[in-house]
C-alpha cells in the first residue's frame, strides 16, 4: 500500500520549526520533517507522539495526529514525501546563506514546476544581524535569478526589528515580518505562517524586495531620529530651552489635540523621555550630554546615499542625514575649526518668540519626515522598475506601522490612508492630494524655521535640505542652462535645446560679438 503524500515540508528542526511542524501535524495535516543533522529527526518525531500517545483514535477512523509528523531519511526525501505542488518551509538558516545554500543543493534536484520553498526569517528575539544584508547579495535573491525560470518559487521572510519595551508588553508586537516573493506562493504559504506570525505582508514579487524594504525602513528611521536631533538643537542654541523645556515640547507634540498630535509617534515619545533622563553615574546633568559623538557607518547607512546615484533618484534629505553623521566623527577638526571660523553671538543673532518658533518647528519636522518617506519610496520603486519587479508600497507602510515598530506613528497611517485611496500610484507621495495641501499649508513655518536656523548659525541639514527637495520638485524650470552653456563654453560639448527635437546637439561661439 502507498505510502500517503504530505502536505507540507519542514526542513531545519529548531524551536519554532518544531512548533510549526507539530502544529499542522496536530491539525491532522500530514508533515514530513528533516534537518541538517538527520539524527536528531527520530529523537523529535518520537518526542511529539509521546505527547500526543495519549489522544484516541478519531470517531471517524482517521490516522490520529500522532500519525501525522512524518521522518525523513535524508533531505532529498523531504521533497520526495510532498505532494505536488510542493510547500516547504526551512528554519535555522537566519543570517547564514552558506548553510541555506548547503541545504539548497541537497533538495532543488528533487523541486518540480510550481514547488514553492519559503526561508523563514529570524526566529529568536536574541538574534540579530550585525548588517542588514544587501538585497543583491542574498542567496534568496541569487537562487530566485535561476530557478524562478523553472517554475520554483523562493520567499524570502525578514523579521522586523521592534522596541524592546514593547515587545515585552505585548508580545504580538513582536512579530512582524515581510515577505518578497511571487504572489501566488505568498499566497500558498500565508496559512502556514498566520498561527505564528500576528503581521505579514507581501512587499514586493521577488526575494530581493524584503531586504531593499528593511533597509529603507532603518533608513527612515535613522533620518526620523536625525530631524528630531536638529530640532533639539535649534530649541536648545536659539530659545534657550533646557533639557525639561525640549523634553516637555516635544511630549506635547506628541499629545492629541490642538496643541499636538501631528507628530505623535514612538521615536517623538522616545525622544520626550530621552530628554528627562538624568545622569545616575556621576549624579549631575543628563545622560544625552554624556554621550561620546562618534557614529560608525555601515553598507546600510550607504545604500541608499549609492542607490539614488546608480538609480537616478534624488535623495538630498537622506544623503544630509548621512553626511550629518560623518561630521560627528569629526570632533576634533570641529573643535579647531570653533577657534577660527567664527559665529554670530548676542546681539548678531535673530531674537525669537519660543511659542511661534516651536509651532513652526513642529510644521517643519513634520513636513521633512514626508520628504524622507517620500525619497525612500520613489527610490524603491525606482529599483524595482529597473529590475521589473513589483513592489507593494502600502503594505511597506502598514507593516511599519504596526504596534511596537520605531515608525509607528500618525502620520504613517495618515500616509497610508492617502495612498491607499488613491487608484494609481503617484510619482512621490508628496503629489498625493492630502499630502500636497498639507505641505502648501505648512511651508511657510518651515521656511521660517530654516531663516532662524541660519540667521542662528545652527546647523540643520536634514531640515534644509528636505525643503530644498520640497522646492526643487515644483520647480518647472531649474538652472541647469547655465551648467550645460559653460561646458560648451570651455569644451564646446554642446547641449540639446528645449525647441528643438530631443537628441538634436547645437553649440556656440560663446566669445563672438552677439
Amino acid at each position: 500500500m502507498a505510502e500517503q503524500p504530505c502536505d507540507l515540508g519542514i526542513i531545519g528542526l529548531t524551536s519554532v520549526g518544531q512548533c510549526v511542524a507539530a502544529h499542522f501535524a496536530q491539525s491532522d495535516q500530514r508533515v514530513c520533517v528533516g534537518d541538517d543533522d538527520q539524527s536528531f529527526v527520530p529523537e523529535v518525531v518520537r518526542a511529539y507522539q509521546q505527547q500526543t500517545e495519549q489522544d484516541s483514535w478519531k470517531d471517524d477512523g482517521l490516522v490520529p495526529s500522532s500519525k501525522c509528523m512524518v521522518p525523513s531519511r535524508e533531505l532529498p526525501d523531504v521533497i520526495i514525501r510532498v505532494k505536488r505542488p510542493r510547500k516547504i518551509a526551512v528554519f535555522g538558516t537566519f543570517a547564514n546563506d552558506a548553510k541555506f545554500l548547503e541545504i539548497w543543493n541537497q533538495i532543488a534536484p528533487q523541486l518540480e514546476e510550481g514547488d514553492t520553498v519559503l526561508r523563514w526569517g529570524r526566529e529568536e528575539e536574541g538574534q540579530y544581524e550585525t548588517n542588514i544584508q544587501q538585497y543583491n547579495k542574498s542567496i534568496v535573491t541569487q537562487l530566485s535569478k535561476t530557478y524562478t525560470e523553472r517554475g520554483i518559487n523562493l520567499l524570502e521572510m525578514v523579521r522586523l526589528d521592534m522596541d524592546r519595551t514593547a515587545i515585552w508588553s505585548d508580545l504580538n508586537a513582536s512579530n512582524a515580518y515581510m515577505v518578497g516573493g511571487p504572489e501566488e506562493a505568498f499566497a500558498t504559504m500565508q496559512p502556514y505562517m498566520a498561527p505564528f506570525v500576528t503581521h505579514v505582508g507581501l512587499v514586493g514579487t521577488d526575494a530581493a524586495c524584503v531586504h531593499i524594504a528593511r533597509v529603507l525602513q532603518h533608513t527612515v528611521e535613522n533620518c526620523i531620529g536625525q530631524a528630531f536631533a536638529e530640532g533639539m538643537d535649534l530649541m536648545a542654541k536659539a530659545a534657550g530651552f533646557d533639557h525639561t523645556d525640549i523634553g516637555r515640547t516635544f511630549n506635547k507634540w506628541n499629545t492629541e489635540g490642538d496643541s499636538g498630535g501631528r507628530l505623535t509617534s514612538y521615536l517623538l515619545k522616545a525622544s520626550s523621555r530621552i530628554m528627562y533622563k538624568r545622569d545616575n553615574i556621576t549624579k549631575q546633568g543628563f545622560v544625552i550630554d554624556y554621550i561620546r559623538e562618534v557614529n560608525n557607518i555601515t553598507e546600510t547607512d550607504t545604500f541608499v546615499y549609492e542607490s539614488s546615484i546608480r538609480f537616478g533618484v534624488p535623495t538630498p534629505c537622506i544623503n544630509a542625514a548621512l553626511e550629518a553623521r560623518l561630521f560627528c566623527n569629526m570632533k576634533e577638526e570641529r573643535i579647531e575649526a570653533s577657534e577660527k571660523l567664527k559665529v554670530p553671538s548676542g546681539a548678531d543673532t535673530p531674537s525669537v518668540l519660543k511659542e511661534q518658533m516651536c509651532a513652526d518647528l513642529q510644521s517643519s519636522i513634520y513636513c521633512t519626515i514626508l520628504v524622507i518617506y517620500a525619497e525612500c519610496f520613489t527610490l524603491f520603486q525606482a529599483i524595482a522598475d529597473r529590475e521589473s519587479w513589483d513592489v507593494n508600497i502600502q503594505e511597506c507602510m502598514r507593516l511599519w506601522n504596526v504596534t511596537g515598530s520605531f515608525l509607528n506613528s500618525k502620520l504613517l497611517d495618515a500616509m497610508h490612508k492617502a495612498y491607499k485611496s488613491q487608484d494609481e500610484d503617484p510619482q512621490s507621495i508628496l503629489l498625493l492630494p492630502d499630502l500636497a495641501s498639507e505641505l502648501e499649508a505648512l511651508h511657510m513655518s518651515w521656511r521660517r524655521t530654516v531663516t532662524v536656523c541660519f540667521a542662528s548659525a545652527v546647523p540643520i541639514p536634514t531640515l534644509s535640505a528636505a525643503l530644498t527637495h520640497y522646492d526643487m520638485r515644483r520647480t518647472p524650470k531649474l538652472p541647469i542652462g547655465m551648467l550645460q552653456s559653460q561646458r560648451d563654453f570651455f569644451s564646446g560639448c554642446g547641449y540639446e535645446r528645449n525647441d528643438q527635437p530631443a537628441g538634436k546637439i547645437f553649440s556656440s561661439c560663446w566669445t563672438a560679438d552677439q
